[in-house]
């Protein structure tokens, strides 16, 4: 979205404070305090940063039972102030109960390298604990920033109700004092988390001890596990437990003192992957069997994973020999790894762990594409990647470390990993490829960008800054804390959701439709979010509402009609005869027996995060009503091909029907490194602010594709539609062949042509239909559907490449047939024949590829004005065949121009091969030597192949 809609103006703001946090009653006419400005807990602002001035002059918080959250104000002197300390009272209610906190001083630490997307100079990190006296005294130079945070931490039997105190802050030139007001939710978190978590504490706090003798006697145990325990707080769960394995006994009985711990996640047990090989069969060793079966009895296997290999890429024989091993032998313990699900790797994973800005966080349902198949689906980020996406950097905008939690729960994603929480005494030198030690008070690259590998510091005895042995967490952390917490509010609004939709029998929207009213005003995609924090918080207060006032249910959803494809349509579901009050109007009812709707219809095309209220029975909600943009069109378009495919019960993987929907509908994605770290690390420094999903750059064509998937959108005669070459027709080149599947009985046409009625299944009917079209583009054409008694027209697109075609190989010719059969590797007569205009390839031991040279070519080797090779390829063999490659050669050396991937028995392909670009750019095409067809790769049995209409085509790659 653009940076225009961050902007909000502050009495919708203060609305919606005064609406869903009753404590905060700001007066704007009134002065703020001297010397300070207070801010969110979701900005931080460097030490000589100019913060914008703001009129609150009271430190407020608002938060569920089970919860921390955090205030923050920032100190900034016109002349220099000494021995600032600051003290609290307790904070409490009107019974005189306690609410804890703990307050901090932020500690600014200059950034200077590898930050191409953000400014240089101190930003605030470490905070300071002022629990400790000898830590609560700073001198502040004038005109220079000074944070202060308090978290306050609420416990499950916290009493709701308004909470205050007061923060005073001393200095040799006088007192301040800052009234606080604090709001306890009437709902609580759960112990439980809803997430996983995996983050890696490698005990470098034992090691800075022991340098500064500051150990007393403490374990190198002792240590980890108390910061092991201190992440929890954070609602984080390491990735190993911080125990030592002496016998199965012992380390049984400790692994279950932690996963009997409902705030213990999960845990990386390597400890299991521990195996011989016997007579060919993976045989685990007699330790690692008697801790299976002890685990097994214990009920702990069902939280252990096992992570053997990190950032495993499709992975190697090696790699997935040992992988295949652990999975026979204990089939019950999940297998982990750090990479995007991927198809190389589905018998060998069941927990796929992708980079945050991967194909996984592109769009959800690639996400539950793989989770319907029985998969568990995390993500992690780490030195990748970066802005404009989220991350845990130093640099990076505070909120962004909490909104991608958000991002989290609305895609479904269902564990976090990261890679390193500790490591404060070494750093990374990528050019030199070592570890070297390092200062963390001075140098905040641990592993670049700044922050990475670290989200605490460690404080010692003896170490000069805290004296103290205590970890020192990070404004990063808390805001980690944060979206965690906010990820279990969501958790909470969807079940309740959830609850009320069963309860009243409701099958026409889910949930999850329903929870995107909280995530919309806030992203588009991971790396298209609102900067501005106001809306987060804003939303964040509306799900606290929401979630104490469960009885009905506020939507907003797309709505199209022929005035606007870009339209919201606000339905309440709410008990019968309620008052129900629409942005000041009186919604009309539509009574349902258990349940009422009651709706309104707002156009958005030119009005963007328009906020309103709705009156339920005199309570009052809130939503604001965010444009439809790009990216949701691509997912309202894509689950209307999914939902269809179901309705008819159509024998077809829904998923490559909607990859073609996608390539006929939609521009190629314009989103950079997706998929591997290496892509993320080779990103350039100079990026944008936005990573944006479009449908098309000609916005004429975007405005159409919009009306055609208004007709996917508002039709309800289930119709699937896809698009093939046809094959056995060189003529048809510029044809497309449509099957279209409908409800049994119905009749179609195509452009007001009757489709062929080709076959008729239980619950749908197949057509057929040919269309010819001139030019490349994207042809939209009409499809009308008639079933019982009424007719819809669906509007579709077929995406034209082909510009123009010639056969290249004749092989009804005689002449061609000789030539072909005279190039001994071709092995004609065994491996190799022609019949019914066709090659008949046996590909075995005899025949390991067909070699075609400029004899055979109708064109003689000049190709010129010709940009691919297009074949069709049938697999006449009784299996699943591997595939064929084209290569040709204008020198010594042949280069792959596409492949056919795999073929099912029975199957055709029509597949185009395009040249290479520098073939394109150079003379090459007019001295082609030679074109190849073999198999994609060796296969261990012989495969059977067809192959005809071999031609050359001009194919337009450009097409927008």
């Amino acid at each position: 979205m653009k940076k225009t809609v961050c902007v909000i103006v502050f009495t919708t703001i203060l609305a919606g404070l005064l609406m869903s946090c009753s404590v905060v009653s700001y007066e704007p006419a009134s002065p703020a305090i001297k010397d300070v400005t207070i801010i969110s807990n979701a900005v931080k602002y460097m030490r000589n940063e100019n913060i914008p001035s703001n009129d609150q002059k009271t430190l407020t918080a608002c938060l569920a039972k089970n919860e921390g959250e955090g205030m923050q104000f920032v100190l900034n002197f016109d002349q220099d102030a000494s021995n600032v300390s600051l003290s609290m009272t307790d904070f409490i209610n009107e019974k005189g109960e306690i609410l804890a906190a703990e307050a901090y001083r932020q500690y600014y630490i200059s950034v200077e390298k590898n930050a191409g997307y953000a400014n240089h100079g101190y930003y605030p990190d470490a905070m300071i604990p002022l629990k400790y006296d000898d830590l609560n005294s700073v001198d502040i130079k004038a005109g220079e920033n000074q944070g202060y945070w308090i978290t306050v931490t609420s416990t499950e039997e916290q009493t709701a109700g308004i909470y205050t105190g007061e923060v005073t802050l001393t200095h040799d030139g006088g007192i301040i004092k800052i009234p606080v007001e604090i709001e306890v939710w009437d709902f609580a978190l759960p112990v439980e988390r809803s997430f996983e978590t995996a983050y890696a504490i490698w005990n470098n706090a034992y090691n800075l001890m022991q340098k500064n003798n500051a150990l007393n006697g403490q374990s190198y145990y002792d240590v980890w596990e108390q910061y092991y325990w201190f992440f929890q707080e954070y609602r984080i769960t390491g990735t190993h437990l911080p125990i030592p394995f002496n016998n199965v006994d012992q380390y049984a009985n400790d692994i279950l003192r932690f996963a009997s711990d409902p705030r213990v996640t999960s845990y990386n047990i390597s400890a299991l992957g521990n195996y011989t090989i016997e007579n060919g069969v993976a045989v685990p060793t007699s330790a690692t069997k008697a801790l299976l079966d002890r685990m097994r009895a214990d009920g702990t296997l069902e939280k252990a994973y096992i992570y053997m290999f990190d950032e495993i890429g499709d992975g190697t024989a090696s790699q997935k020999e040992t992988l295949a091993a652990i999975n026979s032998y204990a089939p019950d313990l999940r297998v982990m790894t750090t990479s995007s699900p991927r198809e190389p790797l589905a018998d060998y994973i069941d927990l796929f762990c992708g980079i945050w800005s991967s194909e996984t966080t592109a769009f959800e349902r690639y996400v539950r594409d793989w989770q319907q198949r029985g998969y568990e689906v995390w993500w992690y980020g780490c030195t990748a990647p970066r802005a404009p996406y989220p991350t845990f950097h130093v640099q990076d905008r505070l909120m962004s470390s909490r909104l991608v939690r958000w991002m989290q729960k609305d895609w479904n994603i269902t564990g976090d990993l990261f890679w390193y929480c500790t490591m404060v005494d070494s750093k990374y030198l990528p050019e030199q490829e070592i570890y070297v030690s390092r200062d963390q008070w001075t140098d905040p690259q641990a592993f670049p960008p700044a922050g990475d590998g670290y989200l605490i510091y460690i404080g010692t005895e003896n170490d000069g800054i805290i004296n103290h042995n205590t970890p020192v967490p990070t404004i990063r952390l808390e805001s980690i804390r944060d979206g965690n917490e906010d990820n279990e509010y969501l958790c909470l609004m969807q079940n309740k959701i959830q609850q009320r939709l069963d309860e009243w029998d409701i099958d026409n929207v889910t949930a999850d439709q329903i929870m995107d009213s909280y995530y919309a005003p806030l992203y588009n995609t991971m790396g298209d979010y609102n900067h501005s924090p106001e809306y987060m918080l804003q939303v964040r207060k509306q799900l606290a509402h929401d979630i104490m006032n469960d009885s009905s249910i506020v939507a907003v959803l797309a709505y199209m009609d022929d005035e606007s494809t870009n339209k919201r349509e606000v339905r309440v579901y709410a008990e019968p005869n309620a008052d129900v009050v629409i942005a000041g109007n009186k919604a009309a009812e539509t009574n349902f027996g258990k349940y009422s709707t009651y709706s309104s219809i707002f156009l958005t095309a030119n009005e963007n995060l328009k906020h309103i209220t709705i009156s339920i029975n005199g309570e009052q909600y809130s939503r604001y009503l965010k444009r439809i943009e790009d990216y949701e069109y691509i997912e309202i378009g894509c689950e209307s091909v999914d939902s269809n495919v179901k309705a008819l019960g159509l024998p077809l993987d829904y998923k490559k029907v909607r990859a073609q929907y996608e390539e006929n509908m939609f521009a190629p994605k314009n989103i950079k490194n997706l998929g591997s770290l290496d892509d993320q690390l080779s990103q350039s420094n100079n990026v944008i602010d936005y990573e944006k999903v479009i449908i098309n750059t000609d916005i004429q064509t975007t405005y159409k594709i919009r009306d055609c998937i208004k007709t996917d959108f508002n039709n309800n005669i289930p119709l699937v539609v896809t698009n093939a070459e046809i094959s056995g027709d060189p003529d048809s080149v510029l044809k497309k062949r449509l099957t279209l599947y409908a409800p049994h009985g119905a009749s179609v046409k195509v452009e007001k042509n009757s489709a062929e009625l080709v076959k008729q299944a239980s619950g749908y009917d197949v057509f057929t239909y040919d269309i010819e079209i001139s030019g490349t583009g994207r042809y939209i054409y009409e499809v009308e559907v008639s079933v019982a008694g009424k007719t819809e027209v669906y509007k579709k697109v077929i995406l034209q490449q082909v510009e123009k075609g010639a056969l290249l190989v004749d092989l009804t010719n005689q002449n061609t047939i000789d030539a072909i059969a005279k190039i001994s590797t071709n092995k004609y007569g065994t491996g190799l024949n022609i019949g019914n205009s066709a090659l008949q390839a046996e590909f075995s031991g005899k025949l390991s590829r067909i070699t075609i040279k400029p004899d055979s070519f109708t064109l003689g080797n000049n190709f010129d004005g010709y940009t691919a090779i297009r074949f069709e390829v049938k697999n006449t063999g009784p299996n699943k065949a591997i595939g064929l490659s084209l290569s040709v050669a204008a020198g010594s050396s042949d280069v792959v121009c596409g492949s056919s991937g795999s073929i099912l028995p029975g199957e055709t392909k029509v597949v185009i091969a395009n040249f290479p670009k520098d073939y394109l750019d150079s003379n090459s095409l007019q001295n082609i030597q030679s074109l190849k067809i073999s198999q994609t790769e060796r296969a261990s049995e012989n495969e059977y192949y067809e192959i005809s209409n071999i031609m050359v085509v001009s194919v337009d790659n450009n097409v927008n």
